[in-house]
Formats: C-alpha cells, structure tokens, sequence
C-alpha cells in the first residue's frame, strides 16, 4: 500500500510540474544596435559618427586614449574595415596618429566614465549615446554598426528611463519595467536589439535614472502570461492613448473586436492628450511621400484609421493606416502626426493634419499608467487594468 502512495504523489508531481507553465529567464546580458536609426543613411556616407575620450581600444591594438578631440570613425569600404581616427591634438604614438587604427571589427571599453558615442546626419543635431559597457565597431552590410555589449538589468532600467519622462510614478516605472523584461523573454535572442522605437527606445547609461533601477530591481524576473493559456504574453505599450485604445488589428488594418479595456482617462496629463494640428505644404507632403493623399476608408472603434486611400504613379490604392502613419513619420518627422488616431485633409496647396495622443494607441498607455499611480494604484494594478487577460507573477 506505501508503495502505491508512494507512486501516486510521484505522479502527481510529475504532472504539477508538466502543468506548470515555464519560467523564462533572462539573459545575462544583451547586444544593441545603437543608433538604429541612422543605419540607412549611413549607408550612403551621410552620417558622421566620433567618439570622445577617454576609452581604451581593447582590439585590435590595445591603446588607451586618454586626451584629444573626438576621434572620427570612418568606413573603409575598399578593405570592408572601420578605421578609427585620433585629431591632431594629444600625446599619441606618431604612427597611430597617421594611420589611426582599423580594423573589421574594433572593440572598445569606457575608461573613467561612461564611453560617449555621437552620430550626426546633415545639419540635424548630433545624437550621442552614453554607454557603460563594451561596445563593438563593424562593418556589415556596406555599413557602420555600432553594437553595446551590456547587463540586462542596465539595459531594461535604460529603457524604463528612455521611455519614461522624470517626473514618472514609481509604481509606473514598475509596470514598465515588467512590460520590457517580458518583450524580452519573447524576443528571438540570436538578434541584436535596435535602440530606437522599432523595438524600445534605448537612448544610453544616463537614462537609468536611481527611480528607474529601483524600478527594476523590484520586478526583477516578474513575467505577465495570459490567465487562460499561461503562456508568456508579448506585450505593446505607447506614450499616450488620448482616451481611446485600439487592438493589435489595427497593425494589419483590419477591425479586430473592441481593446480591453476600450477607454483610459488617466492620461490627460500628458502633453500629446489634446488635439495636434500641423500645417504642411503638398507639394512638399507628395514629394517626400512619393504619393498623394486622398481620404481614409475606414477606422476601427478607438477612431483610428484602418484603411486610407492613396493616389500614386497614377493609380489609386490601398493601405493600412498603420503603415501609412509609418510613412509619415519617416519621411516628415515624427513631430508632424505624433499618434496613430490622425486625419488628414488636403485644402488647396495645402496639408491639415490632425491627431491625438502620441504612439501607436495598442496595449499599455505610459501615461495613462502614471495617472493611475497618482490615484493610488500599484503596479500590479495598473498592468491588470490594461492587460485584463493576463497576470503578473514571479
């Protein structure tokens, strides 16, 4: 009879544990493409990117550059290498100072300080990432990558922070914090990660603000997966929905059911809630467009576009609004429709156009989750009001 028992508790812990859904951690350590962004263009030779000292090139040459202007990087595209070169100014080795040092790949460690990147492309502001870690200099594809080498809590207090303002509730800070360790644990880890909005704005060290580290220290391995299927969920998340929140649908342009939950009226806080308008002119909107805009077609229940109706090469046709907003921001600036829930009308010579509300509008709204920590909400809370399907857990 005690071998029986014995045999049944065994079964059942076999099974408890098949039942039980897996617990997925997270690497170590991550790599981002820093300055996503600029790959395209610096494709073309059109982005000028230098660093600052001090750092140490830990290969190919060992060399610590400690003094001196920002050194340039430069493509070397008849030798496929990365040619890394000092100004006139400092105590180096004539010979580095010639011929700088290249290479495939260089690799480079900060020293005293956070390494200090910059990119700049045309007459725009230069963009500079402060990295605390080991960062990869190659060439690939014909051009620049820029790769850091980082810890995964850094990386994930860099994006709370990046996407994040200061004034930010911790509370909220949390629910961000899990929201970028889940996106993580889905993510196919043999790719390196952008730095820009195509995956999660990563803008460097200084952005891990003390809140945002506490923030992360405190959901450190904290995973949301679907209350029905367990499984892990992907999850989206955007600046401001302006009242309204849309479903994942609205990628594909399609109608999709209603989002849960379809309202959140805790992000009149934010900057972008009220009305945007932009005056463009069309002549200028159709050339950088390559098309001309006609009407939207249809919108789903939150108010933003599905389909739209577009004049090119002659021809009238087609395309989801997501894609179309894509477009615009791209070619005219993000500035110009800063959310997906937009209109637009053409009068004369010229473009009005209208949105609301910053981002996408699907998933978790940053700020209507801060307004919830302001009312007294933990971040438990405000994940379970936008993802009502889902539970947190460690």
């Amino acid at each position: 009879m005690g071998s029986h028992w014995h045999l049944l508790i065994l079964l059942l812990v076999v099974f408890s544990n098949f039942l039980s859904p897996p617990v997925l951690s997270l690497d170590a350590r991550v790599r981002v493409q820093l300055f996503a962004s600029a790959e395209n263009a610096a494709s073309k030779g059109s982005v000028a990117y230098t660093l600052s000292p001090p750092f140490r090139v830990v290969a190919p040459l060992p060399l610590s550059v400690l003094t001196g202007d920002d050194w340039r990087l430069v493509l070397d595209s008849a030798s496929r290498q990365v040619r890394l070169l000092p100004s006139a100014i400092g105590t180096l080795d004539d010979r580095v100072r010639q011929a700088g040092l290249s290479g495939a790949e260089l690799q480079l460690l900060p020293l005293g300080k956070p390494l200090s990147l910059h990119a700049g492309t045309g007459g725009a502001a230069k963009k500079t990432r402060l990295i605390n870690a080991r960062v990869f200099l190659r060439y690939a594809g014909g051009g620049l990558k820029v790769i850091a080498e980082l810890p995964t809590a850094d990386y994930v207090a860099g994006v709370v922070g990046s996407e994040s303002p200061p004034q930010f509730h911790l509370e909220a800070l949390k629910a961000q914090s899990v929201l970028v360790q889940n996106w993580l644990s889905c993510r196919d880890s043999r790719k390196d990660i952008a730095d820009d909005t195509s995956t999660m704005a990563y803008l460097g060290a200084d952005y891990a603000r003390t809140k945002c580290r506490e923030a992360v220290q405190a959901t450190l391995a904290t995973q949301l997966r679907e209350s029905a299927s367990r499984r892990l969920l992907k999850p989206y998340f955007h600046s401001t929905c302006a009242g309204r929140l849309s479903t994942s649908q609205l990628f594909q342009g399609k109608p999709g059911p209603s989002a849960r939950p379809a309202a959140c009226n805790t992000c009149q806080a934010s900057p972008f809630f009220l009305e945007h308008l932009e005056k463009l002119s069309a002549a200028e909107v159709e050339r950088k467009l390559s098309l001309e805009l006609l009407q939207v077609n249809e919108r789903d229940a939150a108010g933003r576009p599905l389909l739209v109706s577009v004049r090119q090469h002659g021809r009238v046709k087609k395309m989801s609004g997501y894609n179309l907003w894509l477009l615009i921001g791209q070619k005219l600036g993000w500035g110009v429709v800063p959310g997906l829930a937009f209109s637009f009308e053409k009068q004369g010579g010229t473009y009005l156009f209208r949105s609301r509300g910053a981002g996408h509008g699907i998933g978790y709204c940053q700020w209507g989750g801060h307004g919830l920590a302001e009312k007294g909400k933990n971040y438990v809370e405000i994940l379970r009001f936008y993802f009502p399907d889902a539970v947190p857990s460690k």
